[in-house]
């Protein structure tokens, strides 16, 4: 049970708070003070982008190839939608219904044949389905893009 509330509760909301929010700003107020004339959108973008290969990285040890390059696609993807305006509640809800896939995986595979890109278009599906309901939302709440620095 601590491993189910570990993995689908505590790691999302740890994960997205350190690499969406707290990296990323700290990432974007170092390039904003670097004088090579970058777009805000492009130091948002950029800083997300270093962050989810940090996110990557961290899920390396035990995990092997494809896990690392399933949580970039899942970083890159979550950091892009925070850099537009998406909101960090939902980033986490991602994120926990990913890591839920994750942990029905091996359930899933002992009684059914799944190929691996079945899998991942679960992931995505289910992940691209949050971002929109999002998105929908935020059409009609107004909210912006973040901005780092001064």
């Amino acid at each position: 049970v601590q491993e189910v509330i570990n993995r689908i509760v505590l790691a999302p909301i740890a994960e997205e708070v350190l690499y969406r929010a707290v990296v990323p700003a700290g990432i974007g107020a170092v390039l904003t003070r670097i004088p090579l004339s970058i777009s805000q959108p492009r130091i948002l973008i950029a800083a997300q982008a270093i962050s989810a290969i940090g996110f990557a990285l961290s899920h390396a040890p035990g995990w092997g190839t494809p896990k690392i390059v399933g949580a970039l696609v899942t970083g890159l993807t979550l950091g892009t939608y925070m850099a537009l305006g998406g909101s960090l509640i939902t980033a986490i809800g991602a994120h926990a219904a990913v890591n839920t896939l994750g942990a029905l995986d091996p359930l899933i595979r002992s009684g059914v044949p799944l190929t691996i890109y079945e899998l991942i278009f679960v992931y995505g599906a289910l992940l691209a389905g949050f971002l929109v309901l999002q998105a929908l939302l935020n059409t009609h709440s107004g909210r912006q893009p973040r901005a780092y620095g001064p």
